[in-house]
């Protein structure tokens, strides 16, 4: 068997690779086992970028309009124009996109990384077969014994064999989407907050008219000055007893916590009249004398509910009303 002395390894004028063809050409038959993995492409292939401004620039080459010859490359600003001109929706839509084709790289990868792997296990194999040494002393230390260290033909193996790829790839866009989605959500919340703000003062000042027009058509005084909501719905309410009567039960229908005490309160506001007036006393304070702790039951009656001991009441006080609840929970 032919000797090789290791120190040629360091030399420049031969590469080590050459001297493992010519060591393979005397081992044929160990290397057909893997010759046809040795012709498979080694490369790794490379992932596409996902760092925040390279993303924004391979989305910008959907717009060719950016684009100047071809040898002026686009600018920071013109990438950030264009990104800022695209729905969130299309960002979104951009990342899944490179994450799949970065995914499809990785299986490849993959594949390419477990070949060059038995490629290189078997190089070694058959180089420590042949008997050659594949550690030497490093001649660059300083040392007073210069330490063992691989000989650089290992390298240059390891160099043309990488078994190295990016298996956190997928997650690595994920994190990148995340932090897109947070941008949305943040940005979204800003609106919502801006919008619910904007309808507040909205309705604040349209039941401010409301209040306004209300004190001038019924002649409201306020000893006060400026009345709170349950004085102007008090002063509403006491314009028609039905009204009154109905508002209390409804609020006893919504609530019962103390019981029958709002429809009670609606009773004591209600003045008998006529024979309806005797009908409606009678059937409501029947349900107060009888409370079985359910408020629904003011909306259940028999006869008078309290929808329909609101269809007694005047048309137009009803019309007010019904614009004041929608301001007014009193």
């Amino acid at each position: 068997m032919k000797q090789y002395d290791e120190t040629k390894f360091n030399y420049k004028g031969k590469l080590a690779i050459e001297y493992m063809l010519d060591a393979l050409n005397e081992y044929k038959a160990e290397a057909q086992k893997f010759q046809e993995m040795a012709k498979k492409d080694f490369k790794i292939l490379p992932y596409l970028p996902y760092n925040f401004h390279t993303y924004k620039f391979n989305f910008t080459q959907k717009d060719n309009s950016v684009w100047g010859p071809r040898s002026t490359p686009i600018t920071r600003e013109a990438s950030q124009g264009v990104y800022d001109s695209y729905s969130w929706a299309d960002k979104i839509e951009l990342i899944d996109e490179m994450m799949a084709k970065d995914s499809e790289i990785k299986k490849q990868n993959e594949e390419i990384s477990k070949n060059n792997l038995a490629v290189y296990n078997n190089l070694m194999g058959l180089i420590k077969e042949i008997g050659l040494e594949t550690r030497c002393r490093d001649e660059k230390s300083r040392a007073r014994i210069r330490p063992y260290i691989d000989c650089p033909f290992v390298g240059e193996l390891k160099a043309k064999c990488l078994t190295y790829h990016n298996f956190d790839v997928v997650n690595n866009w994920n994190n990148f989407k995340n932090g897109i989605l947070k941008q949305i959500a943040a940005k979204q919340a800003l609106v919502d907050a801006e919008i619910q703000k904007k309808q507040v003062e909205e309705k604040e000042q349209a039941k401010i008219k409301l209040y306004i027009e209300l004190i001038k058509k019924y002649n409201l005084d306020f000893a006060s000055g400026i009345p709170s909501d349950y004085e102007i719905m008090e002063k509403i309410l006491q314009k028609d007893k039905y009204l009154y009567l109905a508002h209390y039960m409804g609020k006893n229908r919504s609530d019962w916590t103390d019981g029958c005490d709002y429809a009670k309160t609606g009773l004591e506001g209600f003045k008998v009249e006529n024979d309806i007036d005797k009908l409606i006393f009678a059937e409501v304070n029947d349900a107060v004398a009888n409370w079985d702790g359910d408020g629904r039951v003011f909306r259940d009656l028999e006869n008078f509910s309290y929808g329909a001991i609101l269809q007694l009441v005047d048309k137009d006080i009803l019309a007010d009303y019904n614009k004041l609840i929608q301001y007014n929970n009193e």
